[in-house]
């Protein structure tokens, strides 16, 4: 901003004082973005919101009225491509559109829809919904694919579904709203099949015909959602928290209508302060991550199956191998003059495969440290292991080991690890701790981090 004109840092100003003044399931000039592009989204935002303005009072004037200043509008738009802007709000405009390469064709499209606005009041099916949502939503969503530099038509597809989803559950979270400025997005084939006129929509009657007519909106509705699910995780970096909160958005006002039991029409359900902090907190992993986890530890149960079954019979036939080798050394042992082997707990020790002993008789464990490309009874160390699986080594594993860096490494109490020990990020040593050689050792609190 420092580089820019005066000119167009006022503009810009003025295009976020409007973007403050408003609020839509679609966050925009969110503060999760940069400043260049957070600016951008705004100047995005304001040029719809003046044009919805002017389509959704009725206020300002009769049909024809609306309509030429629509028209106005998109002149204004034209002077801008061509550099010829001078109102706030397209001064703006031109700086993104030229800075990150926005598309004309979506701020036409966006006009088009407010245009259907004013001639529209009625949809006698849903495709002819979807059909407006092309034009009134889904530009929206390409707007700022692109200004992230996505130009993937497969992304833009996802965003596609995401921006329909939002722009129904607007409709349906406004039912009431809608009515009272004669328009109805609940498409009249719909009404016709769930049985349920429009005289009953003035009648503001939540029936059981009403709760099934609206289940069924939002059933598709969250379909929508769903198909769109992957875009988050699909985008650059620092666009993702950005759509996961508003997936979470729109997807929480879809769960508020459904448990209000379908009524809009005494409360309309919207997203308090708290409610934001929630879903920011949320936002901050990815979506495809529970699934992940589950989809791993799935395969760690079934394809490992026969490991831990092996594991479990280890230590049994271990022992007996070992108590019949032991007698068998302590004979040999006796005849030298020597006790049996033994470490510092007093525990005969039982060679296993590589000739380094079994310590840890944790399946589990020994099953995630093998996925870790870490032998039995070796040391992985945290940075080895996927983060959830690493924590839930940490937390399943036996006490801390006397001369070890770290919990549940396997190395026996008396012995030193002589492994490097990998820098974690955000690792940090517990206050007041340290290991034989001077080595810290590390807590819990780390791994919590």
């Amino acid at each position: 901003m420092a580089s820019l004109q005066p000119a167009v840092r006022t503009a810009y100003e003025e295009c976020r004082r409007l973007a403050r003044r408003h609020y839509e399931n679609f966050p925009t000039a969110s503060r999760l973005v940069p400043r260049d592009k957070r600016d951008a989204l705004a100047a995005i935002y304001a040029f719809a919101r003046y044009a919805d303005d002017v389509a959704d009072e009725p206020g300002r004037g009769a049909q024809a009225v609306r309509l030429q200043a629509l028209a106005e509008w998109r002149q204004k738009l034209d002077d801008c491509y061509a550099g010829r802007a001078t109102h706030p709000v397209f001064i703006a405009l031109h700086d993104a559109s030229q800075r990150f390469d926005l598309s004309r064709e979506h701020f036409e499209n966006l006009l088009r829809a407010f245009e259907s606005d004013v001639r529209v009041s009625r949809h006698q099916n849903f495709d002819s919904l979807l059909s407006y949502c092309t034009c009134s939503a889904n530009p929206v969503g390409r707007l700022v694919l692109e200004l992230f530099g996505h130009r993937d038509p497969e992304l833009f597809t996802l965003s596609d579904k995401i921006c329909t989803a939002l722009q129904l559950t607007n409709f349906w979270q406004d039912v009431r709203v809608d009515f009272e400025r004669d328009r109805v997005y609940l498409p009249l084939d719909d009404l016709d099949r769930f049985h349920y006129s429009l005289e009953d929509l003035r009648a503001q009657t939540a029936d059981g015909r009403w709760r099934e007519l609206m289940q069924f909106e939002c059933g598709r509705t969250r379909e929508l959602f769903e198909q769109g699910r992957a875009l988050p995780e699909r985008v650059t970096p620092e666009l993702r928290r950005q759509l996961r909160l508003t997936w979470l958005g729109g997807t929480e006002i879809l769960s508020r209508i459904e448990a209000a039991g379908y009524d809009v029409f005494h409360r309309r359900p919207s997203l308090r302060k708290r409610d934001f902090l929630r879903l920011y907190l949320r936002a901050r992993s990815p979506f495809n991550g529970i699934e992940t986890r589950d989809v791993g530890f799935e395969s760690l149960s079934s394809a490992g199956a026969a490991t831990r079954e092996k594991a479990d019979e280890a230590p049994r036939r271990a022992e007996s191998g070992a108590a019949t080798s032991a007698r068998d050394q302590g004979r040999s042992r006796r005849d030298e003059g020597k006790a049996p082997g033994r470490d510092v707990a007093g525990q005969v020790q039982e060679p296993l495969g590589d000739g380094q002993p079994v310590h840890d008789r944790a399946p589990a464990l020994q099953q995630l440290r093998h996925v870790a490309g870490a032998g039995p009874g070796r040391c992985p160390g945290r940075a080895a292991l996927p983060g959830h699986l690493a924590r839930l080594a940490s937390r399943r594993s036996p006490g801390r080991r006397r001369g070890c860096h770290r919990r549940g490494s396997g190395i026996r109490q008396g012995r030193t690890c002589r492994q490097p020990v990998p820098a974690v990020p955000g690792d940090r040593p517990a206050a007041g701790r340290r290991g034989r050689a001077g080595t810290p050792l590390r807590g819990s609190g780390d791994l919590a981090a």
